[in-house]
């Protein structure tokens, strides 16, 4: 706790004035494992050294079991106004499969307590293309999410890390994976269905009940504009730099103790990249295309770098265009090039063309 204490009065004395905290979010991880007290000293350290705007969204990510009405009644009189519970699965051999602890049931519980304590705008995370999941099992998990009311939903494809116990199982063949075409099958349903349930699809993997209750937070990233991360392995993007903190929470700590001088950077810090014109444009328009909603605004983008997208990437969205990955749409004078349906199903090779 001090050593983010230190680094958010370092950050609060070193970026320009004009930095305003607009949104603020607790996680990943499992923030929720720490008191509420702690939570409420951080806010409270954001907010003495931070220019705050009025309605600002104040996230925080928590598992389904280890919380209580209790602390969800504390958390919503320090700010919290936005919950992102890890469900996850339905399902308790999808949930074992992952290494969750928690049952539906859980889920259930929290977001009851949540919304008992006052707390209504909550985001419920789920995870497709799990092993041993079929398009019946991911159906009834997300009729049971849709069934606690939540306003937004996250629903992401399993993404396999070599560091992890469920790689090391399939690779050697203990549980199987599922296939690509099973995959695709699930997302093709999920952007079917969840429309028709009154989720807006926003984003590839984002849907929300309305514009009001789209992350704001992860809008920042995906219009690739400024952030700052605080605490061990964070990672940040600001004045024309992306870094990322130290991993290890002990090295963290000492990094941030070390600081003399007046520098920006901290020792604390792990690695930083001064980030070229070229690389930024790319960047922004690759996280641009996430937004499946209004997908790139084509003339804010050439007037912010002060180019022109269509003659720097001619050949590039033509192709796209031809394979029906992208459509140009005009809306009071203004362009945007958007993923379609089939754009959406192969997202990966839509962003390669802009590498």
């Amino acid at each position: 706790m001090q050593a983010l204490q230190r680094e958010c009065i370092h950050y609060s004395t070193h970026l320009r004035e004009e930095f305003y905290i607009h949104t603020i979010y607790f996680g990943g991880g499992t923030p929720s494992l720490i008191s509420a007290s702690h939570l409420r000293y951080l806010l409270c350290i954001i907010r003495d050294h931070f220019e705050l705007i009025d309605q600002t969204e104040i996230s925080l990510e928590a598992n389904p079991n280890g919380t209580s009405r209790d602390f969800f009644e504390e958390i919503n009189d320090m700010g919290v106004n936005r919950l992102s519970v890890g469900m996850q699965s339905a399902k308790l051999e999808e949930l074992e499969i992952l290494d969750r602890k928690h049952l539906l049931e859980d889920v259930q519980k929290a977001v009851k307590q949540a919304k008992a304590s006052g707390i209504d705008n909550i985001n419920l995370d789920l995870i497709f293309s799990i092993p041993t999941q079929t398009l019946q099992s991911l159906r009834e998990s997300v009729l049971h999410a849709i069934d606690l009311e939540p306003r937004h939903l996250s629903i992401y494809g399993l993404i396999l890390h070599e560091d992890t116990v469920l790689f090391r199982k399939i690779k050697s063949g203990l549980i199987n994976s599922v296939d690509e075409d099973l995959g695709a099958d699930m997302y093709a349903w999920l952007m079917r269905y969840l429309p028709a349930r009154g989720f807006y699809q926003y984003e590839i993997s984002n849907w929300a009940v309305a514009p009001v209750f789209q992350s704001k937070h992860n809008l920042q990233y995906w219009h690739n504009l400024d952030y700052i991360g605080i605490g061990a392995g964070a990672h940040s993007h600001n004045n024309g730099f992306r870094w990322s903190n130290l991993p290890g929470i002990q090295s963290y700590i000492n990094g941030v103790k070390e600081n003399a001088g007046n520098a920006f950077f901290l020792p604390a810090i792990h690695e930083k990249l001064k980030l070229q014109k070229e690389d930024s444009v790319k960047e922004t328009l690759m996280m641009g295309l996430r937004l499946t909603g209004k997908g790139l605004p084509i003339n804010a983008i050439n007037e912010r770098f002060g180019i022109d997208v269509y003659e720097m990437y001619r050949k590039e969205i033509e192709k796209l265009l031809e394979k029906a990955l992208v459509e140009i749409l005009e809306s009071k004078g203004q362009q945007h090039l958007r993923l379609t349906e089939k754009g959406r199903m192969f997202g990966n090779q839509v962003f390669m063309a802009f590498i």
